[in-house]
């Protein structure tokens, strides 16, 4: 019984890393696109304005 309870605990210990370790991949994907973004509205913020002047 003692052993089950540990080997249970420790399997939501590997579900829980595993989802953390998810949760951090998808963050730093969403970053990543955030940073495209704003480099692509910087950018085009920057054509618009010598085209001006």
């Amino acid at each position: 019984m003692h052993k089950n309870y540990v080997d249970q605990v420790e399997n939501y210990l590997i579900v829980a890393t595993n989802a953390i370790i998810n949760l951090n991949r998808c963050v730093n994907e969403i970053k990543q696109t955030n940073k495209q973004k704003k480099n692509k509205k910087k950018e085009r913020k920057k054509e618009r304005n010598s085209f001006f002047h």
